[in-house]
């Protein structure tokens, strides 16, 4: 192995100031936004493939699961193959993005274009049926047809607007017979979710349930659109940060996957994310500032994290490691590290805000929490 990977494990001790020092550099820098490749930050995005009927309710789901306007998803949505559109979430810097495939109903469609479309993006296929509607005859021949081009694509079934059906025996046997038609077409039982009519008094339940079951078959389009749990001050503050740091994550994560281009770009990206940050929280960030946070870190944990990045790096690059394999894992390791790094800063700059002392294992637990799940959304997507 070539001697890029000498910093296995933390061995090379100058590895952690050389990594910080790159961010450092990024942030005295006169541009602090990192020199990408065009429309890096849109590849590989988790994406979320809408089946159904025109009427179905694929917007009302988006906005239920982004909490995007009608106006945003109206106006958000572009061609992307002849039959199906994009919309990207949020659209500067989007961290998902969901695919309807419109050619449901056409004679002859095939969805391979449309999935070929997507490259190597993690995927999941939600079949949207409403539950007055008994006719879901083109809606199976989309699940069929995407079964047979990708056999290990995850589908499960939303039936909408339980709530035109009022009596309950009525509505249990139409969703009953709906599912059974699409579990048949898709050749094997599919993970059902029952909601009413997304509205006010039902949305959160409905949320939450939709969520659930993402979670479970694309986990990192859950783990960026997750709300954090309001149970303190400072994660109340942290959750209107909290996309940011999401989104930074997402276009380090898609660097990582480009060989030997993270190396430079993702200290970069980083760089960026603690600057917006630390704005939101009206902190000046400086080189003190970094100092001081890094320190709180732990020399274990960065060196960790600056090692991990160059032996995933080192996959991409290096026959033998395994290309595929490698990038996959430097995607994931660039992801999970500038997320984990986003929450810690955040923890830390909250205090500077408020005037009192971080609590330093507070802080190092949290980066590790955050490294642990977001890591593991990321590989488990992959």
């Amino acid at each position: 192995m070539p001697a890029a990977c000498g910093c296995l494990h933390g061995r090379n001790p100058n590895q952690m100031r050389r990594y910080w020092k790159q961010i450092l550099d990024a942030i005295e820098g006169a541009d602090s936004r990192p020199d990408l490749p065009v429309d890096a930050g849109k590849s590989n995005l988790p994406t979320i493939c809408l089946l159904g009927k025109t009427g179905a309710g694929k917007s009302s789901l988006i906005k239920l699961l982004t909490g995007a306007s009608d106006i945003e998803i109206g106006n958000g949505f572009e061609p992307c193959t002849r039959h199906a559109r994009l919309f990207r979430h949020p659209n500067d810097e989007p961290v998902l993005q969901f695919m309807d495939m419109r050619g449901i109903g056409e004679e002859g469609y095939d969805p391979e274009q449309d999935l070929a479309s997507l490259g190597g993006a993690s995927q999941v296929a939600i079949a949207v049926a409403r539950v007055d509607d008994r006719a879901q005859g083109e809606l199976c021949e989309a699940v069929r047809s995407i079964r047979r081009r990708r056999k290990r694509i995850p589908i499960f079934v939303v039936h909408n607007r339980a709530d035109a059906v009022f009596d309950p025996e009525e509505r249990e046997t139409a969703v009953n017979r709906n599912h059974a038609a699409i579990e048949r077409a898709a050749g094997r039982k599919l993970r059902q979710v029952l909601v009413g009519a997304f509205d006010d008094d039902g949305k959160e339940d409905a949320r939450r349930r939709v969520f659930e079951a993402l979670a479970e078959e694309l986990p990192r389009a859950a783990f960026v659109l997750e709300s954090e749990q309001w149970d303190s001050g400072e994660r109340r503050e942290f959750a209107r940060v909290r996309m940011q740091v999401a989104q930074n994550a997402t276009l380090a994560g898609a660097t990582g996957w480009i060989p030997g281009a993270g190396l430079a770009t993702v200290p970069a990206i980083q760089a960026r994310m603690l600057l917006g940050v630390a704005r939101h929280y009206g902190i000046d960030f400086n080189r003190k500032t970094l100092l001081a946070l890094s320190s709180a870190l732990g020399a274990g944990t960065a060196a960790g994290f600056a090692a991990t990045h160059v032996l995933r790096q080192a996959g991409t690059i290096f026959p033998g490691y395994g290309q595929t394999a490698g990038a996959v894992v430097a995607g994931a390791s660039a992801f999970a590290t500038t997320f984990a790094l986003g929450r810690a800063s955040a923890y830390y700059f909250y205090h500077e805000k408020e005037g009192s002392k971080p609590d330093i294992r507070e802080l190092r637990k949290l980066y590790k929490s955050a490294l642990t799940n977001a890591r593991h959304s990321y590989r488990k997507s992959d």
